[in-house]
C-alpha cells in the first residue's frame, strides 16, 4: 500500500507542477492544435476561424476554408478536457490567467488554459512511465522513483507539459510501447 501512496504522490506532484505552470496558448506552435479541438467540438468542423491571428503560419488553405497544419490526433485526445473546461467555465469555476490583466487575455482564455490540463496529464503519465520502465528494468523502487523525478523536473517534459504542444502524448505512448515491449521480451524468454 505504501508503494501506491508514493506513486500517487509522484503523479499528483507532477500533475500540479505541470498544470499550474502552464502558460496558455502562445503562438502558432500550439494555437492551431487548440483551435482544431475547439472547432471540432463547437462547430463540428475541421476548418478554423480565419480571424485568429495566432494560427498563422501553421495553417493550410483549401478553397475558402482554413485548416490546421497540425495532425488531428492530439486535438481528438484533448476533446474531453475542452468539454470539461467549457463546463467549468459555464459554472464560473475558472478564472482568467493573470486575472485578465495582461495583453492577449480574452474571455475564452480561462477555457484555453484549463484545456491544457490535457498536456499536463500526458506529461505526468510520461513521468509515471519513466518510473515503470525503470522499475521493470532495474527492480529498485527508490532509484526508479528518483529517475522519474529527475526526468520530470530536469528535461523538456516540463516545458512541453505546460502548453499545448503535441509532444507529451507522443512521449507517453512511446514509453508505454517500450514498457510493453520489455514485458513481452521478458515473457518470451521465460
Amino acid at each position: 500500500m505504501k508503494i501506491y501512496i508514493r506513486l500517487l504522490s509522484l503523479f499528483l506532484f507532477f500533475l500540479a507542477i505541470y498544470f499550474f505552470s502552464n502558460v496558455g496558448l502562445q503562438n502558432s506552435v500550439d494555437s492551431p492544435q487548440y483551435r482544431l479541438t475547439q472547432s471540432i467540438v463547437d462547430n463540428h468542423s475541421y476548418s478554423l476561424n480565419s480571424n485568429d491571428e495566432l494560427i498563422w503560419p501553421d495553417i493550410i488553405y483549401q478553397g475558402d476554408k482554413i485548416y490546421s497544419g497540425r495532425s488531428p490526433g492530439e486535438s481528438f485526445l484533448a476533446i474531453p478536457f475542452y468539454l470539461f473546461s467549457k463546463t467549468a467555465d459555464k459554472y464560473k469555476l475558472l478564472s482568467l490567467p493573470y486575472n485578465g490583466f495582461r495583453e492577449g487575455i480574452v474571455a475564452g482564455s480561462g477555457v484555453e488554459a484549463s484545456t491544457i490540463m490535457f498536456n499536463a496529464l500526458f506529461g505526468t503519465l510520461g513521468v509515471v512511465m519513466i518510473f515503470a520502465v525503470s522499475l521493470l528494468l532495474f527492480s529498485d523502487f527508490n532509484s526508479s522513483y528518483l529517475t522519474a523525478i529527475f526526468y520530470g523536473l530536469g528535461t523538456l517534459s516540463w516545458k512541453y507539459s505546460s502548453t499545448f504542444y503535441r509532444h507529451t502524448p507522443h512521449i507517453f505512448f512511446l514509453l508505454l510501447s517500450v514498457y510493453f515491449l520489455i514485458k513481452l521480451l521478458r515473457n518470451t524468454n521465460n
